[in-house]
């Protein structure tokens, strides 16, 4: 289910944001240094749950010899971060983890599809090592299958279904530095997700319930900008407090109507450098993406996800037909998700 690095990229890929009001996919080509955006296109999500549009999309061979990764959007996911289970050997950690979500889902264990991702830890200066962390992605089996249904009515294999959580990853992962943690901040309608990474490793995400921040009234910019700035400020001290990462040396600001507002406010308030994500930095633009782009501000905040998430590539994936999600063998050495 996560995302990874560039290596093995494909010739192509696609990525698709399935959002709850829109869809937005981009195509990408294989090339160095970086990956060309060719291709790139969003809708309005009907009572069809966009069918229409992957069947069109589909027919004019958007998909055509590109492996497919979609991801789910928000609020139809859990994210949970616990400590290791401690003695628990590898091959018997799916199952013990499994079992410690009992309590922290509002469905059965046996009806979630999940996987896992171990968090980076700094170096301990102690006698005594603290357990890594483990980020748990949990999602009820029948909303990975809505997601999937468009695409398979449209004969559409599925490689695999990711959160966005890893494809703001994988915005960030060619720019990304080792000596300190980035942030990437990115929004829907009702919430704004917050990142941080060492280098290509996620170290910690928080999703903050934000109704109405995407699109504030016409008077309360500054006031939606402010309270945007604190819930990034406290996320970023329990970050700090909690991990004893390198501290975060500046947080990226996805599309948004007032996003130097809300870039300068979070300077202010966090003490850390703020700047507007640039598409260019993650992949090369294409002739038509470049046209299409002209005039624009900024890429909508669908296609930036649908970006991140066509960033994905790993050596050998198994198909998400039957509605699992899946862990990147680099993630789990020799082990696959069952």
């Amino acid at each position: 289910m996560f995302a990874v690095g560039r290596k093995g990229a494909q010739p192509a890929t696609v990525g698709v944001h399935a959002g709850a009001k829109r869809l937005a996919a981009v195509r990408l080509r294989a090339t160095a240094p970086l990956p060309t955006l060719e291709l790139m296109r969003q809708s309005s999500v009907d009572s069809d749950n966009g069918t229409n549009t992957i069947r069109a999309l589909a027919q004019e061979g958007f998909f055509a010899g590109a492996r497919v990764f979609v991801t789910l959007p928000g609020g139809k996911y859990d994210t949970i971060t616990i400590a290791s289970p401690p003695a628990v050997p590898e091959e018997e950690l799916r199952d013990a983890l499994r079992w410690q979500m009992r309590s922290a889902l509002s469905y059965a264990p046996e009806d979630a599809a999940f996987d896992f991702v171990r968090l980076p830890k700094a170096a301990s200066e102690g006698a005594t090592e603290a357990p890594p962390a483990i980020l748990v992605v949990a999602a009820h089996r029948r909303d990975v299958a809505q997601v999937l249904a468009p695409f398979q009515a449209a004969g559409v294999e599925v490689s695999a279904v990711d959160i966005p959580e890893m494809a703001q990853r994988n915005l960030l992962s060619a720019s990304a530095k080792t000596d300190a943690c980035h942030g990437f901040l990115s929004f829907d309608d009702l919430s704004a997700l917050l990142t941080v990474q060492l280098a290509d490793e996620l170290c910690f995400a928080r999703r903050m319930q934000l109704p109405g921040a995407r699109y504030p009234e016409e008077n309360e910019p500054e006031h939606t900008a402010d309270r945007i700035a604190t819930n990034v400020q406290r996320s970023l001290e329990v970050f700090a407090r909690q991990s004893q990462m390198p501290e975060v040396a500046s947080v990226a600001i996805g599309t948004h109507s007032h996003a130097s507002l809300i870039a300068r406010a979070i300077s202010e308030q966090a003490a850390v450098a703020t700047t507007l994500f640039d598409p260019s930095t993650a992949v090369a633009l294409g002739e038509d993406v470049r046209a299409e782009l002209c005039g624009a501000t900024s890429m909508a905040s669908e296609l930036m996800l649908a970006l991140g998430t066509a960033l994905r590539s790993s050596d050998e994936e198994p198909s998400a037909a039957d509605g699992a999600l899946y862990l990147p063998a680099w993630l789990l050495p020799g082990k696959k998700a069952a």
